[in-house]
């Protein structure tokens, strides 16, 4: 009985010695404040840092950065409001991971979050602490992110489409529930003609700042056709809020991922950007109306999927095929209702953890034949029209209506025994939108492009 005191005493006091040297050599996130002002005239009056364990003891290592801004409460109350909400939030409870796996890689940010002392901050007085910061930490000049709650949300996006210098400097931007500022198309266009990732979020029914807000800001980026679209992410709610929800580390809303993932997804690097590249791509029309378009990757095997896009106005694009990779290297899709005259291609690769690289966008004509027409009076097209055929063979035609994606809506046939052929036609159950109609006989086949209102 003694041997066995003397054992279960042993057994605890190994335990409490164990426990004890690595509570004592654990390292834990911290965050604090520094008092330097980050720009000359110090609207900016200092920020809270926020360093991964191993920054201090590797002197080699550079790190993704957030840089992180505020809303207007901070301003009202105080810096120490900063540790109120959001990221700083997180890491000064201890619910900020240390790491972030993407791509089978780690992962540790450096976080940033600037206090400013006025609701006008400028894009050159943030400028000014985004040349501190990178100047003063080992940054990764490629992974740096910038984001921003209510009133931050607005100088994100101020910051970001003042000029493609600004653009160009960011991976990704996350704007949170955008607050009250004067929005400026061109802010919006700056940031879609620079290729800038967005995911914007906001409460759908906010009764302080209306969702519309971001939902602006997002439409005018996507009208300038970025290779990565702005995205948006609406919580239901009525409250201005919505950074518990995006910072969350455990929410998988964007696209599978947490935001911090989503973030590491995009680099400014071009190499990082194509882990895949093409030795041949190229459209050409390989039948009367048919588009062949193929693709063929280098010596490394891609992996996840390819989708192929069409639109008739290099805008707008529309998905009409996904093809899974395979080891060939060697792909070909067959466009069998290509839209009537000019078509765009757009060629994407989606790897399996989401990171998605377009190509170069493709154009191609259906050339216009002579024997036979087909016309549709009147195009719009409202209820009813007027279905026209002109071709010297009789027999029968088959008719395809075709969504300007290619997805089959309708089929019917019809017999032709004379020269000209017409046919009423009602198109009053359709959706408004663009549709293609497709005639073919024994020798005949055409494509006509509709829109319907």
């Amino acid at each position: 009985m003694k041997q066995w005191y003397a054992f279960r005493a042993l057994y605890l006091f190994l335990i409490l010695f164990f426990a004890g040297r690595l509570s004592a050599t654990a390292q834990t996130r911290t965050i604090a404040w520094i008092g330097t002002p980050l720009n000359s005239d110090q609207t900016i009056d200092g920020f809270y840092e926020s360093l991964p364990t191993a920054y201090t003891s590797n002197n080699t290592s550079r790190y993704p950065v957030i840089i992180y801004l505020h809303g207007d409460e901070s301003v009202e109350k105080g810096r120490e409001e900063i540790l109120e909400n959001g990221i700083p939030k997180l890491i000064s409870e201890g619910n900020f991971p240390e790491t972030f796996k993407v791509r089978g890689q780690n992962y540790s940010f450096i976080v940033i979050a600037p206090h400013f002392t006025t609701k006008s901050l400028t894009p050159d007085e943030l400028d000014e602490a985004f040349n501190y910061i990178t100047r003063t930490y080992r940054t990764d000049p490629d992974r740096i992110y910038l984001t921003g709650m209510s009133r931050g949300s607005a100088y994100t996006w101020e910051f970001a489409g003042a000029s493609n210098a600004n653009a160009t400097k960011l991976a990704a931007i996350v704007p949170v529930s955008n607050a009250f500022h004067t929005q400026e198309k061109k802010t919006g266009t700056t940031i879609g003609d620079a290729d800038l990732p967005v995911m914007a979020t906001h409460n759908d029914e906010d009764e302080v700042v209306p969702a519309s807000y971001t939902l602006t800001y997002v439409d005018w980026v996507n009208e300038r056709n970025p290779k990565t679209p702005a995205n948006k992410k609406l919580f239901k709610s009525k409250k201005h809020e919505g950074w518990t929800e995006t910072y969350d580390p455990d929410s998988k809303e964007f696209t599978g991922k947490n935001i911090y993932e989503w973030m590491l997804q995009y680099t400014t690097s071009t190499e990082a950007a194509l882990p895949v590249k093409l030795t041949s791509y190229k459209a050409y029309q390989s039948a009367p109306t048919e588009i062949t378009i193929n693709w063929q990757t280098g010596s490394e095997i891609a992996t996840g999927s390819f989708t192929l896009e069409r639109s008739a106005t290099e805008n707008g694009f529309t998905k009409i095929a996904m093809l899974p990779a395979t080891e060939s290297n060697t792909y070909t899709y067959i466009d069998k209702t290509p839209l009537p005259g000019t078509n765009y291609y757009r060629l994407s690769q989606t790897e399996p953890d989401g990171i998605t690289t377009y190509f170069p966008v493709l154009q191609t004509s259906i050339a216009a034949t002579t024997k036979g027409a087909l016309a549709l009076h009147p195009n719009p097209v409202t209820g009813q029209a007027l279905l026209q055929i002109t071709d010297a063979e009789p027999g029968t035609v088959t008719f395809s209506l075709f969504t300007a994606g290619g997805m089959l809506v309708q089929q019917w046939t019809a017999q032709k025994e004379t020269a000209t052929y017409q046919q009423a036609v009602s198109f009053s159950n359709l959706k408004p939108g663009s549709y293609v109609l497709q005639a073919q006989a024994k020798t005949f086949r055409q494509s006509l492009l509709f829109v319907k209102k």
